[in-house]
């Protein structure tokens, strides 16, 4: 089966939530998350300063500063609507967005549909001083495998702890439930990541710009999407200092009864333009909407630790399964 991409477009930020407050809906991806024309208080890049690229992620933008297209590798989806739908052979992916007043995204309804499968999807996302701090997925699946007809249920929490702006521990809890005929199947997975920082300018992450081995951490690396609207800022903020390691603990197991163990440590370098933006995070290559190509090399704590995450089935950020043992 093809991949699926879960584009898990999430996210930042209402402080407004802990204070019993509601917000407006905002009207979509815009320059509000990415650098805006008029250098107002939402962004955090300087004015008139975008992401442009991000490995081998593309952006391009309307006259007006939203955002239009976003491109991987040689695939290209339009993301100029609050809608984003996807037809690939005999499988159609939908996604519907809700906004709030800072055009983060705070809910998405996911649909999926192929030969023999389908899945229902809602994911919900909360937020306290323009960070993230807790996401709620409920999945529901229906396919046929070997003839029979599978129901299959998932459903999965993340919550974000933070210190002076700085996320420090990430917990997943995740539970899932399978039913095929009269046989029931239950697994559960609890796992968390801890975030290593060194108090020094080194580190300082002047625009809380989201880094690939945190964004693998927080959101599987499977999910293309999501990683890509994480860069532009569509994930909120991200710490105000860049983690030097990150660090994760855990087990469980799989539908399937294998055992996972999630013990690995990320390490984590950075390299910065002259304006203190990215310019390279983990071995990945940023450049901007500004021509800048003069940056200087800041030093960097460096572990010679990273281990490959564990292997386990390929599911998308919404609990779809797309590969089955």
């Amino acid at each position: 089966m093809k991949k699926i991409y879960s584009f898990a477009l999430m996210l930042c930020a209402a402080a407004l939530i802990t204070a019993g407050l509601t917000s407006c809906e905002g009207d979509g991806f815009d320059e509000h998350s990415v650098g805006n024309l008029e250098n107002g208080n939402v962004s955090d890049l300087p004015y008139g300063y975008r992401v442009r690229t991000v490995g081998d992620i593309s952006y391009s933008y309307k006259r007006n500063g939203k955002l239009n297209f976003i491109r991987i590798g040689n695939e290209k989806f339009d993301m100029s609507g609050k809608t984003l739908e996807i037809e690939n052979e005999n499988e159609t992916s939908k996604y519907t967005f809700k906004f709030n007043s800072f055009n983060y995204v705070e809910k998405i309804n996911y649909r999926f549909t192929g030969k023999d499968e389908s899945c229902s999807s809602t994911a919900k996302f909360s937020y306290l001083n323009r960070q993230l701090y807790r996401i709620e997925v409920e999945s529901d699946q229906q396919f046929k495998e070997d003839g029979q007809d599978i129901a299959a249920t998932y459903d999965a929490t993340y919550e974000f702890s933070y210190e002076s702006q700085c996320l420090r521990r990430l917990r997943i809890k995740i539970n899932e439930s399978q039913k095929t005929g009269n046989k029931n199947s239950q697994a559960k997975q609890t796992y968390s990541y801890s975030f290593k920082y060194e108090n020094t300018p080194d580190f300082y992450n002047r625009y809380y710009q989201w880094t690939p081995n945190v964004v693998i951490a927080c959101f599987d690396e499977q999910d293309e999407i999501l990683e890509a609207l994480a860069y532009v800022g569509m994930l909120g903020r991200a710490s105000r200092q860049l983690p030097y390691a990150i660090v994760g603990e855990g087990s469980g197991k799989l539908l399937n009864g294998d055992a996972v163990d999630y013990g690995h440590t990320f390490d984590c370098e950075y390299n910065f333009n002259s304006y203190d933006a990215i310019r390279i995070a983990d071995g990945v290559s940023y450049t901007y909407t500004e021509r800048d190509d003069d940056y200087e090399v800041k030093p960097y704590v460096h572990i010679d630790t990273r281990a490959a995450k564990p292997a386990t089935e390929s599911r998308s950020f919404f609990g779809h399964n797309t590969i089955r043992k």
